[in-house]
């Protein structure tokens, strides 16, 4: 994750910060940016993980115990998780569109569908897996989100997504 959202410098969490604690940072960061700005709801700063999985594969259904809805059938699904209510309010489905799977030197297709869980701080993007089918010999994918100057990547290194002999998408 990379970005260019001015941050207060002295905004940094302890790393046995509290939950409650990061929000508070991350609340001080985008009002830090907005009087840098001079513009409110121009800019988004947040301190904290984001965490980007493969929700579709085999072994993340069975560690959640949960099937995606029907609308998530014969689709890639990709979960970003960790992002401030803040940032959430603002995505629209323009923005969330424009999320992309793809592999290098090779084209990249775009979600045709994004579910927002605004509780739970995630997204999850759904890809056509018809549109771009996958193999082991592909190696790697790459997911790509930008929100704003916030860019949000990973890769997915497909010889490691093996579950009982096969592919895990």
């Amino acid at each position: 994750m990379g970005g260019e959202a001015p941050v207060a410098g002295s905004l940094r969490a302890p790393r046995n910060a509290t939950w409650d604690q990061i929000d508070q940072i991350n609340q001080a960061a985008v009002a830090a940016a907005e009087k840098a700005h001079r513009t409110p709801g121009a800019s988004i700063a947040f301190y904290g993980e984001v965490i980007v999985t493969w929700e579709s594969a085999e072994p993340m259904r069975l560690i959640r115990r949960s099937e995606p809805g029907p609308e998530f059938r014969e689709h890639y699904v990709i979960r970003v998780t960790g992002l401030p209510d803040a940032v959430l309010k603002r995505l629209n489905a323009g923005e969330m569109r424009k999320a992309s799977l793809g592999m290098p030197r090779k084209r990249r297709i775009n979600t045709d569908l994004a579910q927002i869980e605004r509780p739970e701080g995630r997204v999850e993007f759904a890809f056509p897996s018809r549109a771009m089918p996958l193999s082991a010999a592909d190696r790697a994918v790459r997911f790509l989100m930008t929100l704003g100057q916030m860019t949000i990547q990973a890769r997915f290194d497909l010889s490691r997504m093996m579950f009982r002999n096969a592919l895990a998408l």
